[in-house]
């Protein structure tokens, strides 16, 4: 589980700002993010389930801002971890 996250989640950090560098959108619709800012220090890597990201889409390397939800998810070998959800890029 990403400490990061699980950190906010119990700190009541439920939803909040964060910014990352925009890598690639693959042929699903997933969204792949590098260097995620996060309050509590940052995330190398995270991924955006399709239909999670509102806002334009950035070119691969741009930094962006948003506000997303922490939320829970299983993963596909059946253990439980925490990811970004219901994103709203931000000006």
């Amino acid at each position: 589980m990403r400490a990061e996250l699980d950190a906010m989640r119990r700190a009541g950090m439920v939803r909040t700002r964060f910014a990352a560098r925009f890598d690639l959108m693959d042929r699903r619709g997933f969204i792949a993010l590098q260097d995620v800012e996060t309050p509590l220090g940052p995330i190398r890597h995270i991924w955006i389930r399709p239909g999670h990201w509102n806002g334009r889409i950035p070119h691969k390397g741009e930094r962006v801002k948003f506000r997303a939800q922490i939320e829970p998810y299983w993963r596909d070998d059946g253990s439980e971890d925490l990811g970004l959800f219901r994103l709203q890029v931000l000006p």
